[in-house]
C-alpha cells in the first residue's frame, strides 16, 4: 500500500567524519558496534564516494548543496586573499550555494542542525543551527538564535562541542585526546537528545556531524597499522584500542538517538570520506623549484633563509623542536593567519612569503598540494596568459608529473593526474586549482601546513599517521529504506535525495541525483516522483514547493 505522506516524519542525518567501513566491518565481525549492525541488516548500506578533494572543508560543502566545488567555491580550509598570495580561512559565508537547510526553512520545514563543518557563522535557519569546526572559541556567536548557547549550558551544562586540534599531540597524550573527543561525543549526544525530545518544535530535518572518528584516525592509525613507519608494538598495545574505543561510543551515540526518534523517521548515518595509513609527506614546491617554475626572491632576508632551508632548518624542523619542547597545546590552530608563533616561524624559514611571483610560473599550495598557474587576470602577480599558453603549461607538467618517480619503490609516485576541466564545472571553475594529482595508495600526501616543510620530495609526515580516502559509509535505516547493500554512492547524492524526502523540489543545477533507489518500492517517495526545477526563474522557493506538494497530492 502507498503512503499517503506524514508531515510529522523526519529525515535526520549523523555524519560520522572520516568514517570508514575498513574498521566497521571487521569490528561487527567481532561482535562490537550493535547498533551500527542492525541499520545495516536493516536497511540500506553502501560506499559513499566523496569530493575531489575530499576533504571536510570541501566535501560537508558538497553534501550540503548537492554540487561540485565549482558551485559552491569551497576548494579547502582556506582561500587565496584577493589582491596577493595569503590565505585566510573559509567560512560559511564563502558557500556560494544554498544548503538543503535553507531550502527547507525557507519552504517552512523545522531544521536542527548541530556541528556541521564549515557553519560558522551561524546561518539564521527556521529552527535551531549550532556552528561546527571551524569557528573562534574566544567568540560566543556560535549558535542561532544566540539564546541556544546560554540555553544548552543552562539545561546541560555544555559550553563548547569544539573538536581538539591535536596537531601538536604529544605521546601518551592519546588517552588524553581520546577522552576528549568522546566527552564531546557524549555531550553532543546530549545536546541531539535534548532538542529532538521538544515534541512541540516538530522537526522536519535534523543534521548533525561527530568529529571523533577524524580526530582519532589522524593522529592514533600507527597504532593500528603493522606497517606503518611509526608503528610501535608496545605503543600499538596501550593506544591501538583507543581508536576502536571511539567507534564503540559513537556507536552507542547512534543508538540513543534513535531511541528518542519515532519509528516513523527516517535516518542515514554518513562519512564525508574515509581514512587510511599515511606515511610520508610530499613537498611539491621543492620540485617545482627544481624544475624553474617557482622562483626564490633574491633578497637578503630569502637568501638567509634559503641558507638555513638547506642546511635543514625548515618549518618541520621547528614544528619537531615545539612538539618536542611541549611549547604548545592540542588547541593550537596553525591556520590561524595571526599567530605569533607562525609569524616567528616565517623569519627563520622559507614561506610562501619567499616566493618571487613575478617570476613564477605555478606553484602548489594547499591540502593535497594542488597546482595553480600563476595566471593573469587571477593571481595579483600573473605571468602565464590565457589560452595557448596556459594550456601548454599545464600540458607540460602533467606529462613531467606522470614520470615523477618514488625514490624508494622507483614506481610512479602520482598515477592519478586530473586537470580541472575534467573535475569541476559551475561558476566558481576560474579559483579551482588546475592539476589534481594523487596517489593511488594513498601514502604519500602533500601536506598543507609546511609548503617548504622539508629538503625532500619525500620526508616523514610530521603530523599525520592517517589521512582521507574516497570511499566514506552510508548506513540508512527507516519505514522508506528498503534493505540493499550497494557498492558505491556519491555524497553528492544525499541533498537532492533529502529535499525529494521532505517534499520539495530539487533544483536542476544539483550535480547530485536523488537515490530512488534506497527507498522500498512501496514508499511514498517512490511513488511520488521527484519534481526538478530551474531556480533561477522562480523568486520564491515557497512557489516551488506548493507546486510539488500539489502535484504529489493529486498523483497520491
Amino acid at each position: 500500500m502507498i503512503s499517503t505522506g506524514d508531515p510529522d516524519k523526519k529525515v535526520v542525518v549523523l555524519g560520522l567524519d572520516g568514517a570508514t567501513f575498513d574498521i566497521i566491518r571487521p569490528m561487527i565481525a567481532e561482535g562490537r558496534l550493535k547498533n551500527f549492525s542492525r541499520m545495516i541488516e536493516r536497511g540500506s548500506s553502501g560506499n559513499l564516494i566523496s569530493t575531489i578533494l575530499p576533504l571536510s572543508s570541501v566535501a560537508w560543502s558538497s553534501f550540503a548543496s548537492g554540487r561540485n566545488p565549482a558551485k559552491h567555491g569551497m576548494y579547502d580550509f582556506s582561500k587565496r586573499v584577493d589582491g596577493g598570495y595569503t590565505y585566510a580561512p573559509v567560512t560559511s559565508l564563502d558557500r556560494g550555494a544554498k544548503a538543503i537547510w535553507e531550502y527547507a526553512s525557507d519552504a517552512g520545514k523545522r531544521c536542527l542542525i548541530v556541528n556541521v563543518p564549515l557553519t560558522y557563522p551561524p546561518e539564521k535557519v527556521n529552527g535551531v543551527m549550532i556552528s561546527g569546526f571551524p569557528y573562534p572559541e574566544s567568540r560566543r556567536d556560535f549558535a542561532w538564535p544566540k539564546e541556544v548557547i546560554d540555553e544548552i549550558k543552562d539545561q546541560l551544562g555544555i559550553s563548547s562541542i569544539l573538536k581538539p586540534n591535536p596537531q601538536f599531540l604529544k605521546e601518551g597524550d592519546e588517552r588524553k585526546i581520546a577522552a576528549e573527543v568522546n566527552e564531546i561525543t557524549k555531550n553532543q549526544t546530549e545536546i541531539l537528545k535534548y532538542y529532538l525530545k521538544k515534541k512541540e518544535e516538530n522537526w522536519n530535518l535534523a543534521i548533525s556531524v561527530y568529529d571523533a572518528t577524524d580526530v582519532v584516525s589522524h593522529f592514533f592509525w600507527h597504532h593500528i597499522d603493522v606497517n606503518h613507519p611509526k608503528y610501535n608494538a608496545e605503543k600499538a598495545k596501550m593506544y591501538g584500542p583507543l581508536l576502536y574505543d571511539v567507534y564503540e561510543q559513537l556507536d552507542l551515540a547512534v543508538g540513543d538517538i534513535l531511541k528518542v526518534l519515532d519509528p516513523k523517521d527516517n535516518v542515514f548515518v554518513i562519512s564525508d570520506h574515509g581514512f587510511g595509513p599515511v606515511y610520508y609527506a610530499v613537498y611539491m614546491n621543492n620540485w617545482l623549484i627544481d624544475n624553474n617554475y617557482l622562483k626564490l626572491k633574491r633578497t637578503t632576508g630569502t637568501r638567509f633563509r634559503k641558507g638555513l632551508f638547506d642546511v635543514g632548518v625548515t618549518s618541520e624542523f621547528l614544528f619537531n623542536t615545539v612538539k618536542k619542547l611541549h611549547i604548545v597545546d592540542t588547541k593550537t590552530n596553525t591556520y590561524n593567519k595571526d599567530s605569533k608563533k607562525v609569524a616567528f616561524a616565517k623569519k627563520l624559514t622559507l614561506s610562501t612569503d619567499d616566493i618571487d611571483w613575478n617570476e613564477s610560473l605555478a606553484y602548489a599550495s594547499g591540502n593535497y598540494g594542488p597546482i595553480y598557474a600563476n595566471l593573469k587576470g587571477r593571481e595579483p602577480n600573473g605571468k602565464i596568459e590565457r589560452g595557448n599558453e596556459y594550456e601548454n603549461l599545464i600540458a607540460e607538467l602533467v606529462s613531467k608529473l606522470k614520470v615523477v618517480r618514488d625514490p624508494k619503490t622507483g614506481r610512479p609516485l602520482f598515477d592519478l593526474i586530473y586537470t580541472k576541466d575534467r573535475v569541476y564545472s559551475g561558476q566558481f571553475y576560474d579559483g579551482a586549482p588546475d592539476i589534481l594529482y594523487f596517489d593511488s595508495t594513498w601514502l604519500n600526501y602533500p601536506l598543507r601546513v609546511f609548503e617548504f616543510g622539508s629538503r625532500k620530495l619525500i620526508a616523514p609526515n610530521p603530523i599525520y599517521t592517517g589521512a582521507h580516502r574516497m570511499e566514506g559509509v552510508l548506513m540508512g535505516v527507516g519505514p522508506d529504506i528498503s534493505h540493499k547493500i550497494y557498492m558505491n554512492m556519491n555524497l553528492i547524492d544525499l541533498a537532492p535525495t533529502i529535499l525529494h524526502m521532505l517534499g520539495l523540489g530539487v533544483p536542476t543545477d544539483m550535480d547530485g541525483k536523488v537515490l530512488t533507489e534506497v527507498f522500498e518500492p512501496n514508499s511514498e517517495f517512490v511513488a511520488r516522483k521527484a519534481e526538478f526545477y530551474d531556480e533561477s526563474k522562480v523568486t520564491s522557493i515557497r512557489e516551488i514547493t506548493q507546486k510539488v506538494l500539489r502535484s504529489s497530492k493529486m498523483r497520491i
